[in-house]
């Protein structure tokens, strides 16, 4: 019998090597695989193993392939250290697997932070928080010891298993960018096992603020207007900024947001270099952002393509006054007529146009030509309209107030109208449409509701001098039946005072856009001097008479005492 054994430290990157031996010579000789041992697995299961190891019995087996196999297995991350041995035996060899694992996570450490709290840390490292199913639950009535009560704890943590070590350095670097955002820099963060305690060592650094924004470079952009741009900010005592704090990512991405406001203005040629960030007495940030506008392009065109169903003037009617021609470039403009030219192609049907923005450059002249491409795609009809999700209202208090039926042109505009109006009633938190290309030209609409509580009630009771001590009773429901309507009753009592009515709204009277009403009371006050009492019916009429307008009436009807 003789070994070949082959061994990697965890984090090494180095191809595996032969552990010396006598068995030098052996190694050039081709072997044949008898079969194939793991050892050492407590945790991990051998099912994740096997996949990695593609050698199946008879294969030829060689120190390349070996070595890949360790190489693979070490990528899983669930391992101190691997070694691998061969038998050798009449009928082959075996190779065996021995495997050392990184120890089952209960607990999660910190030392060292001493301005960020365990707890927030805890919520930056994405470990599971909600409880896993196979944690199971105590007994009732019964009762478990310390150590269990820890290890239930920790798995309803999402702890209790093996982390890997790609797991551990992404929560390295989650818990490097906490401290980024908290303005800290030079963090160092490493980390141990302390039996089944997984501890992150942090040295925290200093803590830095931004104390200056230089901006070198502009002549036709103020300043001013670069920095309202970025979020990074610069400290301010009258603005209440005494330690704005640096993020590097949210740094680079104001870069970029200063080149598009650039761009917008007409700058196609600006060149805004990576900032020069300087760190002064420990604690404050310089920051230098250096700009080279180029030249400033004027407008020479505005063309549109595949523009069927408008003329040219119709389009840039609002824009007469903001688009000139020789004029500087304004990229904001430019993408307000891109959104009317969308806003008018909806309008006549095409849900699913497109409109793209080309600019075409002539860096000789330093002019800018804008075309517009205009893909409008197909109109479509209504055919069928589904309606979910209203457990208590009607189907028709829903339909009747839809901007759109079966065979009418599907329009954007129609839709929000619809949903502007359904809210309107204060039966629904959400409404939404799905709607769903049947055939040609031909959609179905899905209307989804969510409704909520719309039944009211108070009671209590008051004191005052005039009606001494009342109580007060009052009932409201809005959507009453599923109908729409909304009736009320509210009732007042006391030794001196009352004040009772009844109150009924019915909604789209005759099938039409006609609100009809009443309210039914009766009062009664004693003013000591003299009593007042009061009877009366109150009926009120509105109708709509245009989307936007509703006029209304009503009458008193009283009889007093």
């Amino acid at each position: 019998m003789f070994f070949i054994s082959f061994s990697t430290p965890a984090k090494s990157q180095e191809t595996p090597q032969l552990k010396p031996g006598k068995i030098s010579e052996e190694v050039k000789k081709i072997y044949r695989l008898r079969r194939i041992e793991i050892k050492g697995l407590k945790y991990v299961s051998p099912q994740l193993i096997y996949p990695l190891i593609p050698l199946g019995k008879g294969a030829l087996v060689t120190r390349d392939n070996v070595v890949n196999i360790i190489r693979d297995l070490y990528k899983l991350g669930y391992f101190r250290d691997i070694e691998t041995y061969t038998r050798y035996t009449e009928n082959g060899i075996d190779l065996i697997f021995v495997f050392k694992e990184l120890p089952v996570v209960q607990k999660i450490d910190f030392e060292g932070n001493e301005e960020i709290s365990d707890e927030d840390l805890m919520q930056v490292l994405d470990v599971q928080t909600k409880e896993r199913l196979e944690s199971g639950a105590a007994l009732p009535f019964s009762t478990i010891g310390p150590e269990l009560a820890e290890k239930m704890a920790s798995i309803r943590k999402g702890l209790g298993r093996v982390f890997s070590l790609d797991e551990i350095n992404r929560m390295v670097k989650a818990i490097q960018e906490k401290y980024e955002k908290e303005g800290f820099y030079n963090t160092k963060i490493s980390y141990y096992f302390k039996g089944n305690t997984l501890v992150f060592k942090i040295d925290e650094g200093k803590r830095a603020y931004v104390k200056e924004i230089k901006i070198v470079g502009n002549k036709q952009i103020d300043e001013d207007e670069i920095e309202d741009v970025m979020e990074t900010k610069e400290r301010c005592i009258w603005k209440l900024r005494f330690h704005p704090r640096l993020k590097k990512d949210v740094l680079l991405e104001d870069i970029e947001r200063i080149r598009e406001l650039y761009i917008k203005k007409g700058f196609f040629e600006v060149q805004v270099d990576k900032p020069d960030v300087k760190l002064k007495k420990g604690e404050e940030y310089y920051i230098t952002i250096r700009i080279k506008e180029g030249p400033r392009y004027r407008l020479s065109g505005i063309e549109f393509k595949n523009n069927r169903y408008y003329t040219d003037e119709e389009i840039l009617k609002r824009f007469k006054d903001d688009l000139k021609i020789g004029s500087y470039y304004n990229g904001e403009i430019i993408e307000r007529l891109k959104k009317e030219t969308l806003d008018k192609y909806t309008e006549l049907g095409f849900i699913f146009a497109m409109v793209y923005v080309e600019k075409l450059l002539d860096k000789d002249k330093k002019t800018v030509k804008v075309v517009y491409d205009i893909q409008p795609g197909e109109i479509f009809y209504v055919d069928k309209i589904d309606i979910s999700g209203n457990y208590e209202s009607r189907d028709y208090v829903i339909r009747r107030e839809l901007r759109f039926a079966p065979g009418d042109l599907f329009k954007r505009q129609d839709l929000l109208r619809s949903q502007s109006r359904l809210y309107s009633l204060g039966f629904y938190d959400m409404i939404g449409f799905d709607p769903h290309i049947k055939e040609e030209n031909k959609i179905d609409v899905d209307v989804k509701v969510q409704e909520r509580f719309t039944g009211q009630i108070s009671i209590g009771a008051g004191y005052s001098q005039l009606t001494g001590l009342s109580f007060f009773l009052s009932l409201r429901k809005g959507n009453f039946l599923g109908t729409g309507d909304t009736a009320g009753i509210s009732l007042t009592l006391g030794s001196t005072y009352r004040n009772n009515e009844i109150s009924y709204l019915h909604r789209w009277a005759f099938y039409k856009p006609v609100n009809l009403g009443f309210s039914l009371y009766d009062r009664y006050v004693d003013y000591t001097t003299f009593v007042s009492v009061k009877q009366g019916f109150s009926p009120t009429l509105s109708w709509e008479i245009s989307e936007y307008w509703r006029v209304g009436t009503g009458i008193t009807i009283e009889k007093g005492k």
